[in-house]
């Protein structure tokens, strides 16, 4: 037997051990573990929404690039893509349109803005 083959199953077997090894979960824990992990998701929102916001506040006073990028990556991560591409125009516009950074991701926000408005069945509005 060559050398991969040999490799091939004791990795095999090694992960057939680790499935074997591991005590079932009842579907009460499954559970619970799906609410404890929907809960901790919902927090983390909630956080990246408060610091969106600070940003938002600091921006109105002193707008940098880097700052309506960072607002456009929160919104990302939230899947808010037409506000994210609003943040990136405006890291966009104050760059003088020389940041390549906030243009190749206000690119993928407008691609998810897309995809998305296809998967939802609704059609982007004509103002974007």
């Amino acid at each position: 037997m060559n050398k991969y083959k040999q490799v091939f199953l004791l990795a095999l077997v090694s992960v057939i051990v680790a499935c074997v090894a591991q005590p079932k979960q009842s579907s009460q824990s499954i559970e619970t573990n799906q609410a404890v992990a929907s809960s901790s998701v919902k927090n983390a929102d909630a956080e990246v929404e408060a610091q969106i916001e600070r940003i938002k506040e600091k921006l109105a006073t002193k707008p940098t690039v880097k700052g309506w990028v960072l607002v456009g990556d929160g919104l990302m991560h939230l899947a808010r893509y037409e506000e994210a591409i609003q943040a990136y125009q405006e890291a966009h516009v104050l760059s003088d349109f020389k940041d390549a950074e906030s243009k190749k991701k206000m690119k993928k926000a407008i691609f998810n803005y897309l995809q998305n408005s296809r998967s939802s069945g609704t059609k982007p509005s004509a103002t974007e």
